[in-house]
Protein backbone atom coordinates (compact mmCIF):
# COMPACT_ATOMS: atom_id res chain seq x y z
CA UNK A 1 0.00 0.00 0.00
CA UNK A 2 2.82 2.61 0.97
CA UNK A 3 4.53 1.54 -2.69
CA UNK A 4 1.20 2.23 -4.33
CA UNK A 5 0.93 5.96 -2.35
CA UNK A 6 4.53 6.97 -3.05
CA UNK A 7 4.10 6.11 -6.78
CA UNK A 8 0.98 8.24 -7.15
CA UNK A 9 2.82 10.76 -5.33
CA UNK A 10 6.03 10.85 -7.51
CA UNK A 11 3.87 10.71 -10.58
CA UNK A 12 1.30 13.81 -9.18
CA UNK A 13 4.92 15.57 -9.06
CA UNK A 14 6.12 14.36 -12.43
CA UNK A 15 3.19 15.77 -13.96
CA UNK A 16 3.81 18.94 -12.31
CA UNK A 17 6.88 19.45 -13.37
CA UNK A 18 6.20 18.77 -16.86
CA UNK A 19 2.94 21.38 -17.18
CA UNK A 20 5.40 24.01 -15.38
CA UNK A 21 8.23 23.78 -17.93
CA UNK A 22 5.36 23.82 -20.41
CA UNK A 23 4.08 26.80 -19.31
CA UNK A 24 7.56 28.28 -18.97
CA UNK A 25 7.79 27.32 -22.85
CA UNK A 26 4.51 29.15 -23.40
CA UNK A 27 5.59 32.29 -21.59
CA UNK A 28 8.80 32.46 -23.35
CA UNK A 29 6.13 32.67 -26.83
CA UNK A 30 4.13 35.01 -25.60
CA UNK A 31 6.58 37.58 -24.35
CA UNK A 32 8.77 36.97 -27.64
CA UNK A 33 5.59 37.57 -29.93
CA UNK A 34 3.94 40.30 -27.50
CA UNK A 35 6.74 41.85 -25.75
CA UNK A 36 7.47 41.00 -22.18
CA UNK A 37 5.99 44.61 -20.69
CA UNK A 38 2.80 43.95 -22.90
CA UNK A 39 2.21 40.03 -22.05
CA UNK A 40 -0.10 38.95 -18.94
CA UNK A 41 -0.79 35.48 -17.49
CA UNK A 42 -4.29 35.45 -19.09
CA UNK A 43 -2.01 35.26 -22.92
CA UNK A 44 -0.04 32.72 -21.12
CA UNK A 45 -3.11 30.51 -20.15
CA UNK A 46 -4.62 30.98 -23.46
CA UNK A 47 -1.71 30.11 -25.77
CA UNK A 48 -1.23 26.63 -22.96
CA UNK A 49 -5.36 26.05 -23.55
CA UNK A 50 -5.97 25.90 -19.83
CA UNK A 51 -7.75 27.83 -17.15
CA UNK A 52 -5.98 30.65 -15.19
CA UNK A 53 -6.77 28.95 -12.33
CA UNK A 54 -4.32 25.87 -13.01
CA UNK A 55 -1.91 28.75 -14.22
CA UNK A 56 -1.75 30.31 -10.77
CA UNK A 57 -1.21 27.26 -9.22
CA UNK A 58 1.90 26.90 -10.78
CA UNK A 59 2.92 30.83 -10.68
CA UNK A 60 1.41 33.40 -8.69
CA UNK A 61 2.57 36.14 -10.99
CA UNK A 62 4.20 36.82 -14.75
CA UNK A 63 7.30 38.23 -12.68
CA UNK A 64 7.60 34.34 -11.11
CA UNK A 65 7.66 33.05 -14.52
CA UNK A 66 10.32 35.52 -15.95
CA UNK A 67 11.95 34.70 -12.83
CA UNK A 68 11.67 31.12 -13.33
CA UNK A 69 12.81 31.49 -17.14
CA UNK A 70 15.63 33.35 -16.24
CA UNK A 71 16.66 30.49 -13.46
CA UNK A 72 16.60 27.82 -16.53
CA UNK A 73 18.77 29.84 -19.12
CA UNK A 74 21.48 30.38 -16.43
CA UNK A 75 21.67 26.50 -15.11
CA UNK A 76 21.83 25.41 -18.67
CA UNK A 77 24.66 27.18 -19.44
CA UNK A 78 26.28 26.65 -16.25
CA UNK A 79 25.91 23.00 -16.15
CA UNK A 80 27.36 22.97 -20.14
CA UNK A 81 30.21 24.31 -19.23
CA UNK A 82 30.87 22.36 -15.49
CA UNK A 83 30.77 19.15 -18.25
CA UNK A 84 33.12 20.48 -20.27
CA UNK A 85 35.75 21.78 -17.98
CA UNK A 86 36.82 19.06 -15.97
CA UNK A 87 40.19 17.97 -16.09
CA UNK A 88 41.29 20.95 -18.41
CA UNK A 89 44.18 23.33 -17.15
CA UNK A 90 42.99 27.34 -16.35
CA UNK A 91 43.41 28.40 -19.53
CA UNK A 92 41.68 25.57 -21.48
CA UNK A 93 38.39 26.44 -18.98
CA UNK A 94 38.87 29.75 -20.01
CA UNK A 95 38.59 29.31 -23.92
CA UNK A 96 35.73 26.43 -23.52
CA UNK A 97 33.97 29.04 -21.27
CA UNK A 98 34.43 31.82 -24.21
CA UNK A 99 33.19 29.35 -27.14
CA UNK A 100 30.05 27.86 -24.80
CA UNK A 101 28.58 30.99 -23.96
CA UNK A 102 29.14 32.29 -27.82
CA UNK A 103 27.52 28.79 -28.82
CA UNK A 104 25.01 28.86 -26.16
CA UNK A 105 23.34 32.31 -26.24
CA UNK A 106 23.65 32.28 -30.32
CA UNK A 107 21.69 28.72 -30.79
CA UNK A 108 18.87 30.33 -28.81
CA UNK A 109 19.00 34.08 -29.67
CA UNK A 110 14.92 34.19 -28.77
CA UNK A 111 15.67 32.97 -25.50
CA UNK A 112 18.74 34.83 -24.89
CA UNK A 113 16.61 38.21 -26.12
CA UNK A 114 14.12 37.71 -23.57
CA UNK A 115 16.73 37.09 -20.97
CA UNK A 116 18.09 40.19 -21.24
CA UNK A 117 14.95 41.96 -20.95
CA UNK A 118 13.84 40.03 -17.70
CA UNK A 119 17.44 40.81 -16.16
CA UNK A 120 16.33 44.05 -16.26
CA UNK A 121 12.68 44.64 -15.52
CA UNK A 122 11.46 41.19 -12.85
CA UNK A 123 10.35 42.64 -9.87
CA UNK A 124 11.71 40.58 -6.91
CA UNK A 125 8.67 42.00 -4.97
CA UNK A 126 6.34 39.68 -6.88
CA UNK A 127 8.01 36.71 -6.30
CA UNK A 128 7.80 33.83 -3.98
CA UNK A 129 10.65 33.54 -1.33
CA UNK A 130 11.42 29.89 -3.45
CA UNK A 131 11.88 31.20 -7.01
CA UNK A 132 13.78 34.27 -5.78
CA UNK A 133 16.05 31.96 -3.84
CA UNK A 134 16.36 29.78 -6.44
CA UNK A 135 17.18 32.41 -8.93
CA UNK A 136 19.77 34.31 -6.68
CA UNK A 137 21.33 30.99 -5.86
CA UNK A 138 21.73 29.92 -9.62
CA UNK A 139 23.24 33.61 -10.03
CA UNK A 140 25.63 32.77 -7.62
CA UNK A 141 26.43 29.45 -8.50
CA UNK A 142 27.20 30.76 -11.94
CA UNK A 143 29.80 33.98 -10.49
CA UNK A 144 31.54 31.34 -8.16
CA UNK A 145 32.06 29.19 -11.31
CA UNK A 146 33.83 32.01 -13.20
CA UNK A 147 35.80 33.06 -9.94
CA UNK A 148 37.09 29.58 -9.53
CA UNK A 149 38.63 29.32 -13.21
CA UNK A 150 39.93 32.85 -12.59
CA UNK A 151 41.51 31.95 -9.34
CA UNK A 152 42.90 28.90 -10.64
CA UNK A 153 44.63 31.02 -13.40
CA UNK A 154 45.96 33.84 -10.79
CA UNK A 155 47.30 30.80 -8.34
CA UNK A 156 48.96 29.52 -11.58
CA UNK A 157 51.10 33.23 -12.70
CA UNK A 158 49.20 33.09 -15.64
CA UNK A 159 47.18 35.92 -14.98
CA UNK A 160 47.47 39.75 -13.77
CA UNK A 161 46.38 39.71 -9.97
CA UNK A 162 43.20 42.37 -10.49
CA UNK A 163 40.21 42.33 -8.47
CA UNK A 164 38.06 39.11 -9.31
CA UNK A 165 35.10 40.77 -10.04
CA UNK A 166 37.23 43.08 -13.00
CA UNK A 167 37.73 39.93 -14.67
CA UNK A 168 34.64 38.13 -14.19
CA UNK A 169 32.79 41.69 -14.98
CA UNK A 170 35.17 42.40 -18.32
CA UNK A 171 34.57 39.15 -19.69
CA UNK A 172 31.03 38.57 -19.53
CA UNK A 173 30.31 42.58 -20.43
CA UNK A 174 32.86 41.99 -23.40
CA UNK A 175 31.20 38.19 -24.66
CA UNK A 176 27.78 39.92 -24.52
CA UNK A 177 28.75 43.10 -26.55
CA UNK A 178 29.92 40.10 -29.52
CA UNK A 179 26.74 38.34 -28.68
CA UNK A 180 24.66 41.53 -29.42
CA UNK A 181 27.05 42.50 -32.49
CA UNK A 182 26.20 39.23 -33.99
CA UNK A 183 22.49 38.84 -32.94
CA UNK A 184 21.66 42.51 -33.78
CA UNK A 185 23.46 41.99 -37.48
CA UNK A 186 26.00 44.63 -36.66
CA UNK A 187 28.82 44.98 -39.20
CA UNK A 188 26.70 42.01 -41.18
CA UNK A 189 28.76 42.88 -44.29
CA UNK A 190 31.97 43.32 -42.77
CA UNK A 191 32.06 40.39 -40.52
CA UNK A 192 31.89 37.68 -42.77
CA UNK A 193 33.68 35.10 -41.30
CA UNK A 194 32.74 34.37 -37.60
CA UNK A 195 35.19 31.96 -36.82
CA UNK A 196 37.90 34.33 -37.12
CA UNK A 197 36.30 36.87 -35.42
CA UNK A 198 35.50 34.42 -32.47
CA UNK A 199 39.29 34.12 -32.58
CA UNK A 200 40.14 37.42 -32.77
CA UNK A 201 38.19 38.52 -29.32
CA UNK A 202 39.83 35.11 -28.01
CA UNK A 203 43.33 36.73 -28.28
CA UNK A 204 41.75 40.19 -27.24
CA UNK A 205 40.77 39.13 -24.50
CA UNK A 206 43.54 36.64 -23.42
CA UNK A 207 45.97 39.26 -24.47
CA UNK A 208 44.55 41.67 -21.44
CA UNK A 209 44.52 39.45 -18.89
CA UNK A 210 47.56 37.32 -19.26
CA UNK A 211 50.99 38.30 -17.79
CA UNK A 212 53.12 39.77 -20.49
CA UNK A 213 55.67 36.58 -20.11
CA UNK A 214 52.65 34.46 -21.11
CA UNK A 215 51.41 36.44 -23.59
CA UNK A 216 53.92 34.29 -26.39
CA UNK A 217 52.76 30.85 -25.04
CA UNK A 218 49.30 31.50 -25.32
CA UNK A 219 48.63 34.20 -28.28
CA UNK A 220 51.91 34.95 -30.31
CA UNK A 221 51.91 33.83 -33.24
CA UNK A 222 54.65 31.16 -32.63
CA UNK A 223 52.26 29.15 -30.74
CA UNK A 224 48.53 30.55 -31.58
CA UNK A 225 47.46 27.80 -33.70
CA UNK A 226 48.25 25.25 -30.73
CA UNK A 227 46.87 27.96 -28.35
CA UNK A 228 43.59 28.80 -30.11
CA UNK A 229 42.94 25.59 -32.57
Amino acid sequence: MGFKLLGIKERKERNFQKREAEILEAGKKVFYKFGIFSSTMEMISNEMEIGRTTLYLHFKSKDEIMAKILTEWYKKLRLKIENICPNRNSLEKMKLVIREYLEHCLSHPDEYFISRVIESSVKKENISRKILKELEEERKKRIELMENIYNEARNEGLIEDHHIYFLVGTGWGMLRGVVDVIIENHFVKEITEKEKFFQFVEKVFFHGILLKENHNETIGKKNSKQAFK
